[in-house]
């Protein structure tokens, strides 16, 4: 397992959730895995651009070895100011979601493009009138949950802020704050309706020269009438449905979203053996550091033992668990996965998004 440690501060304290307060009642330290932060690194790549690669891999070539804290090789990734802030920017967004997931219980994120934006024909983000900030990141979901969430990175230098917020979280509240998560009522009007926004701000630990990494969480709500019952479930299941139809599209399947479209990919059905939980199928493809490939298992399998073995890992199986895909062509309620992450085997996200080295899987009956 990749685990690491980073210092954390939230603001209010009262917003901590209690798997932090149980991990870490005094110390203010909390747990990464970078494991964990490619899967929901790949998942939002491919939600957002499809095409993806190995990612965990990716992290641990950056990060510094003989320290349980989670430090970067060197003064960090990148060169030049540019390029830093785009790593800082694209590695902070990695480290939310994964953060977000863990500890707050969130599955589901449904990327916020555009203003207004429009989750389903009833849910959707808009501006208010007259603010101009950036949209946040996501609207997201988990069992019982709906929220707004903006991820931040900072390479900045100095220690970690003892008092008041840092700029970025500064931002991200005008960001969460400056928008309407709205409804559609039984009438057809739009109605404003108060969800709690999380913005995390991700800031660099480095070798050199040396800085501590941790993570500040801001807790804001949104405006409006409180979202709950049918009402609040009902936006859930929105949300779950536009994060696994994404997800479908970046896997190359844009067909099981919409029926008048060809698959990108040929769908390859696969079965393994997740930890605590007996055999499950899922439907993904081969994926290495370039991307996906287009091959089968079988030859993925011949290509990975002509390759150095140190490159042999680089080649996996990305995949959507079958029941998920299931669900959401039927029109039942998406579930929750549970997260399973395991650094030599397969590794299973909350949303039913499976890693996978090869010897782990084997082929299975296409059933869709």
């Amino acid at each position: 397992m990749a685990v690491h440690t980073i210092a954390y501060r939230i603001f209010p304290p009262t917003a901590c959730p209690s798997a932090l307060l149980h991990l870490s009642p005094a110390r203010n330290v909390c747990e990464v895995d970078t494991d964990q932060v490619g899967l929901s690194a790949l998942n939002e790549i491919i939600q957002t651009a499809p095409g993806s690669n190995p990612l965990p891999l990716l992290f641990d070539e950056f990060l510094s070895s003989g320290t349980a804290q989670l430090i970067w090789k060197g003064s960090g990734p990148g060169r030049g100011v540019e390029v830093r802030r785009a790593f800082s920017g694209l590695f902070g967004r990695f480290l939310a979601r994964a953060y977000l997931e863990r500890y707050h219980g969130f599955t589901w994120f449904s990327p916020i493009s555009g203003a207004p934006c429009n989750v389903s024909r009833r849910l959707r983000v808009i501006r208010q009138p007259g603010r101009e900030f950036d949209m946040p990141d996501w609207i997201m979901a988990g069992p019982g949950v709906l929220a707004i969430g903006e991820a931040k990175g900072s390479h900045a230098k100095g220690p970690a802020p003892s008092l008041g917020l840092p700029g970025p979280l500064r931002t991200a509240n005008q960001q969460i704050t400056s928008v309407w998560v709205q409804k559609m009522d039984r009438a057809g009007n739009w109605v404003n309706r108060r969800v709690k926004g999380w913005g995390v701000m991700s800031r660099w630990g480095v070798e050199n020269p040396l800085r501590q990494a941790y993570h500040c969480v801001l807790g804001p709500d949104t405006e409006g009438e409180p979202l709950e019952g049918d009402d609040l479930e009902e936006s859930i299941q929105d949300v779950a449905r536009s994060h696994v139809a994404l997800l479908l599209q970046g896997l190359g399947r844009p067909d099981l979203v919409d029926k008048s479209a060809s698959p990108d990919a040929s769908p390859q059905q696969v079965s393994a053996t997740i930890d605590g939980l007996g055999e499950r199928t899922f439907i993904g493809g081969i994926v290495n550091n370039f991307g996906f490939l287009p091959m089968s298992v079988d030859d993925a399998r011949a290509v990975q033992a002509s390759l150095p073995e140190r490159l042999r890992p680089t080649v996996r199986f990305l995949d959507l668990e079958t029941e998920v895909v299931e669900q959401y062509r039927s029109g039942s309620t998406i579930k929750a996965q549970p997260l399973r992450i395991d650094a030599n085997g397969p590794s299973l996200s909350s949303d039913g998004m499976m890693l996978a080295p090869l010897e782990r899987i084997k082929s299975a009956p296409s059933t869709i």
